[in-house]
């Protein structure tokens, strides 16, 4: 399942997200939530031809009780900007000189998770 999640901030992604089994018969149910980077790829093939198959590992843990039923929440990156959402601005670090340039926007990645999509997913899931 996905569906795409309109950032306030002036961009949009898709946001992929994994139920677990018991979920279509017991939707009042509160499950744990994880939440994964570079989500396109999670779940099928994307970036560079490969899935992590986080699905079917999380089924197969459930179905051999290893672990407790959840909810995967995949955040796909923004492609060419992926460096700048992951990197926090550092003193002394020159990210103009580096080979690539980037734009530090780590604090704008982690309010967009906790202050509107982790809200948005705990009120819809």
């Amino acid at each position: 399942m996905y569906f795409e999640f309109r950032i306030s901030r002036g961009n949009k992604r898709d946001i992929f997200v994994y139920l677990p089994p018991s979920y279509r018969y017991e939707q009042n149910k509160k499950y744990p939530v994880l939440y994964m980077h570079d989500g396109q790829n999670i779940f099928h093939a994307a970036f560079n031809g490969c899935s992590w198959h986080v699905n079917e590992t999380v089924d197969r843990l459930i179905q051999n009780r290893s672990m407790e039923e959840i909810i995967v929440v995949g955040i796909p990156n923004m492609g060419a900007e992926r460096a700048d959402e992951f990197t926090h601005a550092l003193e002394g670090v020159l990210y103009s000189s580096d080979k690539v340039q980037i734009k530090p926007k780590g604090h704008l990645y982690e309010a967009f998770i906790i202050e509107e999509l982790k809200p948005y997913v705990d009120a819809v899931f």
